[in-house]
């Protein structure tokens, strides 16, 4: 763990929006923070292709565009060769430049989604973007990894073709542990924090492949015609459409 660091955001690359249980966060423009977070990685001293550098912040989202209102998203992955300079040394061209992979995400707290009575958001709170992120990392370190087209099992439209195990189950995750950190009462008095962490669901790889029955993953909590589970939560992820392969579109 390294020192923080202060990015200034300009008044029109960024704002501070308000949920109505009265939790701040601040609203970036994502070109611009990715830009940003690009800048670190060619910059300080001791991010190198041999680890995988993870930027954490907290309560800070992103919206596409000129609209903070077109948001909000708190994680992304990616990979950049890295610049000839006196830290990093020559780019070895030809192909051969090395690449360094990063993760940017936020640490949400439980007001700005979680409702006192649950809700489609839920569990995108404290590490849930974290255990998003990651997870694609590991899977589609360059977002280069292509699979056939799927659907979202939840929303009912294309989610493209790459192979980001986090995004087909997005918003959908668990409780486990025990969390200490801002489990306090929303700002407008409403309790939103249970007192547990949230990781994210994962698809694995023979919902992808469209492999039915499913003999490659751990079998379901319960008999099931397709034997697998194609999620991590396997029975447990409330959605049909996680229980039996990906759906295609166009």
């Amino acid at each position: 763990m390294h020192d923080a660091i202060t990015i200034v955001v300009p008044g029109n690359r960024g704002t501070v929006l308000q949920t109505g249980r009265g939790v701040h966060f601040g609203d970036i423009s994502v070109q611009w923070w990715a830009t940003r977070i690009q800048n670190l990685n060619a910059s300080l001293g001791y991010i190198d292709p041999t680890h995988l550098p993870m930027y954490l912040t907290k309560d800070v989202q992103l919206f596409f565009g000129n609209n903070p209102f077109n948001c909000c998203f708190a994680g992304f992955h990616g990979g950049n060769a890295v610049p000839a300079n006196t830290l990093h040394g020559p780019p070895n061209g030809n192909g051969n430049q090395p690449v360094q992979t990063y993760v940017w995400v936020s640490y949400l707290s439980p007001g700005i989604y979680a409702q006192p009575n649950g809700g489609s958001r839920w569990a995108e709170q404290d590490i849930y973007g974290v255990s998003h992120e990651i997870s694609e990392w590991a899977d589609d370190p360059f977002a280069n990894n292509f699979v056939e087209p799927w659907l979202f099992p939840t929303f009912g439209v294309c989610g493209g073709n790459l192979l980001e195990t986090g995004d087909p189950a997005v918003n959908i995750g668990f409780a486990m542990g025990t969390n200490v950190y801002f489990q306090g009462p929303n700002p407008d008095g409403s309790q939103s924090a249970d007192g547990y962490y949230h990781p994210t669901d994962n698809v694995f790889l023979p919902w992808f492949m469209r492999v039915a029955p499913n003999n490659i993953s751990e079998p379901t909590q319960s008999p099931s015609t397709n034997i697998g589970r194609y999620t991590l939560m396997g029975d447990l992820n409330p959605f049909a459409g996680f229980h039996q392969p990906a759906p295609g579109c166009n």
